[in-house]
């Protein structure tokens, strides 16, 4: 939160009462477009941009009757009170890097009640304020809806200023102003209290239904307007060098990314891959997960998330950042256990984008696939390295990569036990060959998911990643972080889908209203937005467990995965149904994300492979709880007579 006057007092007084790591304040005048300009430059570089701004631009330096007033005291009245009120919400809209428009944001008019009930000795005031609640409306309509304007008025904000105006009380400066004319009512308003501000930054909007009381007295009811739930990210305890980078990536990817999309079911271009890399480097975005000595950013798994979410919210953005599957989970593992001529050899062009690559695990059955011990590709040895033969398939990225991590089973030899290995095979090996493609509904793995065939295939022993018989130990370290960073870049392109289904919702209108007034499409828009949290909360515990204890990150992982890749379709689902016809037509990038998401719940093991593992975990874990003294609660207890 940031928050502005024209004197520091106040300011303090303001700031003292919210938590001082949340407020920044900034000291100036309304009417000083320099100030504003301070403000907002302040707001976009401290918080990435604005939601919500709340307006109470006042001063009253004209006292005494109407008439009798001074009239360049009741310019400066009129000047600061209504035009700097319209000059804060223009230089919002206008300022380049809060993305106010783009965020939806909300604009909040204060006014006053003397707007409404003449206040003897203050009236130029009232005129004022009278003029910011007209204003208020016209915003409204011109504005709408892509930026919500509301105003707090005609109820009143109960302040001490307030109560002194019409209690008769001595105000700040030592001035009594006599009971405004109707304060019997006003009084019983600032007894009642009034609809909160909070209420308005929620998206509430006041507005007074009025019929005649016995009594005489006005009664005043809070209507609300529908309330769209804005995907906006946000990660409020991210180190600043984090959260700098994190809005960087934003803005690269909506500003240069988006515009660059491919058609939908098109793929991205190697001319225009390779320009989007090239500009992600000079943006200092490119390799967010490369450690820092290969030109990488080097983040910690813990940060992942943010960065990952804001690559993920267009299809190419992990491309253009390389931080795409599969290239992404090989950069990780080999950072782990590569020797340091492996690295230099693969790993520094990988994290250049230099080169592409792919993983070699899946087989056509019987062999391996969502169960590894099917694994039918062998190794064995020969003179000065190995001879691999198998048939992969679904080797996804392998047309144009410039290598492959194959996993073959090995004997037990000079020591090392049977079971995988992992072997580093360039693909301009003559004993790989790229096979038939496999025709898929994604489009988003640059190189496809074709099949690959491993014929007398030689490589030295310094190809074995590793050590010979640990190949699926090593798939651990790698699989369970890449589970969890397809979910994050997949909850990013779930925000986009939510983001087109809320300006859908918000501007075409059915049965006289809005579609996001509609309960029907309240309840879509509900859902989604619960999936999108809860598949952020667990990819953010997932990622804590892979970093302090990665046996249960990599098992927790599962959970993530499972969650995330269904909670991702059913939001992409539910945007496709909000935006109708539209949704499954090529006019809207929607139906290709369902089919970039829905391969999601097989890829990386089914769904139904890690739910059996998930269970069977569960099980043993209550199971040896139980054998170590935990209480077996499972037997019914038989309750006699009605009692206990």
């Amino acid at each position: 939160m940031c928050i502005t006057a024209r004197k520091g007092g106040p300011l303090e007084e303001a700031a003292a009462a919210l938590p001082r790591s949340s407020v920044i304040t900034v000291a100036g005048k309304a009417d000083d477009p320099e100030h504003r300009r301070e403000v907002f430059d302040t707001v976009a570089r401290e918080f990435g941009g604005l939601d919500i701004l709340v307006n109470n631009a006042g001063i009253n330096p004209a006292y005494g009757p109407v008439v009798g007033l001074d009239l360049d005291a009741a310019r400066k009245v009129l000047g600061v009170n209504v035009l700097a009120t319209l000059a804060w919400v223009q230089d919002a809209v206008a300022h380049p890097k809060l993305g106010f428009t783009e965020r939806r944001g909300t604009v909040v008019n204060l006014s006053s009640l003397t707007g409404e009930t003449p206040a003897p000795g203050i009236g130029l005031y009232g005129v004022s304020k009278a003029a910011v609640s007209h204003l208020t409306r016209t915003l409204a309509v011109e504005l709408g809806p892509e930026i919500r304007v509301n105003a707090v008025a005609p109820a009143v904000v109960k302040t001490r200023f307030a109560e002194a105006l019409y209690e008769g009380k001595e105000t700040r400066g030592g001035r009594r102003l006599p009971p405004a004319a109707s304060g019997r009512a006003v009084r019983h308003r600032l007894r009642r209290g009034v609809p909160g501000l909070g209420g308005l930054l929620l998206g509430h909007r006041p507005h007074p239904h009025r019929r005649r009381r016995p009594h005489g007295r006005r009664r005043y009811r809070v209507t609300t307007a529908p309330i769209r739930q804005r995907t906006t990210m946000i990660f409020p305890h991210l180190p600043p060098e984090i959260a700098e980078l994190r809005e960087r990536t934003r803005r690269f990817i909506r500003e240069v990314v988006i515009d660059a999309e491919p058609a939908p079911g098109g793929r991205l271009d190697q001319t225009t891959r390779d320009r989007l890399q090239a500009a992600a480097k000079e943006a200092g975005v490119f390799a967010p997960l490369v450690p820092t000595e290969y030109g990488g950013r080097g983040l910690p798994i813990e940060h992942w998330s943010p960065i990952l979410q804001e690559a993920g919210y267009s299809p190419i953005g992990p491309v253009a950042l390389n931080c795409m599957a599969p290239d992404e989970g090989n950069m990780h593992m080999l950072n782990l256990i590569a020797t340091v001529r492996q690295k230099e050899r693969y790993l520094a062009p990988l994290a250049a984008g230099d080169v592409r690559s792919c993983f070699g695990m899946t087989e056509p059955h019987p062999g391996a696939g969502s169960d590894p011990a099917a694994l039918r590709t062998t190794a064995v040895r020969a003179d000065g390295g190995w001879i691999i033969d198998g048939h992969k398939r679904f080797t996804s990225g392998a047309v144009g990569a410039g290598f492959c991590i194959v996993m073959a089973r090995t004997p037990a030899v000079d020591g090392s036990p049977e079971g995988a290995t992992m072997f580093l095979v360039d693909m301009t090996n003559p004993g790989i060959r790229v096979g038939e493609a496999i025709h898929t509904v994604d489009r988003s793995i640059d190189g496809g998911h074709p099949h690959l065939h491993l014929e007398d295939c030689f490589v030295a022993d310094d190809a074995v990643l590793g050590e010979v018989g640990l190949g699926f130990r090593y798939a651990q370290v790698r699989l369970g972080p890449a589970r969890l960073t397809h979910c994050m870049r997949w909850l990013g392109l779930a925000r986009r889908a939510h983001d087109i289904a809320l300006d859908r919702a918000a501007r075409r209108e059915l049965f006289g209203g809005p579609i996001d007034s509609l309960g029907l499409a309240q309840h879509l828009i509900a859902e989604s937005v619960i999936d999108i949290e809860t598949s952020d909360a667990i990819i953010a515990k997932t990622a804590a467990l892979l970093h302090s204890d990665p046996k249960a990150g990599s098992a927790m992982s599962s959970v993530a995965k499972v969650h995330c890749s269904e909670a991702v379709f059913r939001v992409v689902d539910r945007a496709v149904q909000i935006c109708g016809g539209d949704g499954v037509s090529d006019g809207l990038p929607l139906a290709q994300y369902l089919n970039e998401v829905r391969p999601f719940r097989i890829y990386d093991g089914s769904n139904e492979t890690h739910r059996w593992a998930i269970a069977g975990r569960a099980s043993a874990g209550r199971s040896a709880a139980v054998q170590a003294g935990e209480r077996y609660r499972g037997d019914a207890v038989v309750v006699r007579n009605g009692g206990s």
